[in-house]
């Protein structure tokens, strides 16, 4: 199977300049899945805004759902909950989202790939208790907003223990939403 080469640039101008989806998988020889993949990473990693994405994909009726290709819905925390890298409790981030498969992290500066142990510390109401996994980084951007660095953590290895107590926070910040 021969690999495409594509312009991320050329790409990203075409979606800001409101390029459709059919033309797009024609243009760059992709699959509607590949086309969501890579739109999925250009909003993780703040080449094009999701007002850029869906608001001329919108008025065309011609849209690219990167939502639908990523497993599970990202929850959005509207409460301070701490994330620190096992080992250095001083260096702490504070979790921006969540699914079971991943967490999104303001203030923890990590490299693309990078796999880091990283603890979430309970509710403060006591309905879930601290957990631990190993998490690797999927991407890192600057967030104007926070003045810090995002980045985002796939879940790559966790205890069964923990893994239940990430549901139960799941579950909870699924019932502030």
């Amino acid at each position: 199977m021969a690999r495409i080469r594509i312009s991320v640039k050329d790409l990203v101008q075409d979606i800001k300049t409101g390029v459709g989806r059919s033309e797009l998988i024609t243009k760059y020889g992709l699959s509607v899945r590949s086309l969501q993949g890579m739109v999925t990473l250009l909003l993780d990693s703040g080449k094009i805004s999701r007002d850029e994405l869906y608001g001329e994909f919108n008025q065309q009726g011609d849209t690219i759902f990167p939502d639908s290709f990523r497993g599970l819905t990202r929850y959005f925390v509207d409460f301070e909950i701490i994330v620190y890298e096992a080992g250095r409790p001083d260096v702490q981030g504070k979790l921006r989202d969540i699914t079971e498969d991943g967490v999104g992290v303001i203030g923890l500066q990590a490299n693309v790939d990078d796999v880091l142990t990283l603890v979430i510390l309970g509710d403060a109401f006591g309905e879930v208790e601290s957990f631990e996994f190993q998490g690797k980084c999927r991407w890192v951007n600057w967030d104007e907003s926070s003045n810090a660095f995002a980045s985002g953590f796939q879940i790559v290895d966790i205890s069964e223990d923990d893994r239940i107590e990430l549901r139960k926070f799941v579950r909870l910040v699924t019932f502030t939403d």
